[in-house]
């Protein structure tokens, strides 16, 4: 079955002269590998890609943690322009391979893939990972059917520091990991004043012994307006989650 998914894969790739499969998602154009180019539906995330949209300017600076298979690298490169510059992080082997690969077939010069997970310390993490598939659930939060690989850490005032960057916008999808990355980028915060996209995933924060109240309060802090779909959020809603959500911040 997996030789026939394989050479399905190969012919569909060959169909469209190994350039990718052509997607529409939420407007934005992108070019996928054809065994992932049904990974996203045609309205995957629409909320975040206006965010991006309205906030992202030409020649800004940009960190995707947590970037994945590329979709929203490849549109993030769009928006600041050849110009500008996206760095996408993605620790986990294989789907870091297939980001690469992303990134070659839209010919996106302006990122760069760095091998990093993000949290408060520089080092190496033990990270969970689907071991041949991009699944969603990478993280340093064990789960079933993932297998632990090393990677190495670093945390973004130390990246922005060692290539001497000013960061204007922040994807963060860490799986958990929320309130470490934001640890490790008081500085960014503080002194560049970037707008930032967050996934907030409660139950793999309570996992690695953090919390909400953390978060919000670390937020809070950073001086960062905390809204949801354009709306400001109060404190005792954001702390009472238990699904995943995304929220939109803004330097106040």
């Amino acid at each position: 079955m997996n030789y026939l998914k394989g050479f399905f894969y190969f012919l569909q790739d060959a169909c469209y002269l190994f350039k990718g499969v052509p997607r529409v998602v939420n407007g934005a154009a992108i070019r996928l590998p054809a065994r992932w180019c049904n990974f996203f539906w045609d309205g995957y995330e629409k909320e975040n890609f206006r965010f991006a949209s309205s906030v992202i300017k030409k020649n800004d600076t940009i960190l995707d943690i947590g970037a994945h298979i590329g979709l929203f690298s490849v549109h993030l490169s769009t928006l600041t322009g050849i110009d500008g510059r996206v760095f996408a992080f993605e620790p986990a082997p294989f789907t870091r391979k297939v980001l690469t690969r992303t990134v070659q077939l839209n010919r996106a010069g302006n990122i760069s893939v760095e091998a990093f997970a993000v949290s408060d310390t520089i080092g190496s993490v033990v990270f969970n990972v689907m071991p041949d598939n991009v699944g969603i659930s990478n993280s340093m939060v064990p789960i079933d059917h993932t297998v632990p690989v090393e990677v190495p850490t670093t945390t973004i005032d130390r990246f922005r520091a060692e290539r001497g960057l000013k960061i204007d916008f922040l994807k963060i999808d860490v799986e958990g990991a929320e309130y470490f990355a934001l640890l490790g980028a008081r500085k960014t915060f503080l002194e560049d004043k970037p707008a930032a996209l967050m996934g907030i995933h409660p139950w793999q924060i309570r996992a690695m012994n953090s919390s909400l109240v953390q978060i919000w309060d670390l937020l809070i802090q950073y001086k960062m307006n905390i809204c949801v779909m354009g709306k400001p959020l109060e404190k005792e809603w954001f702390i009472s989650q238990t699904e995943l959500f995304d929220v939109e911040l803004k330097a106040e």
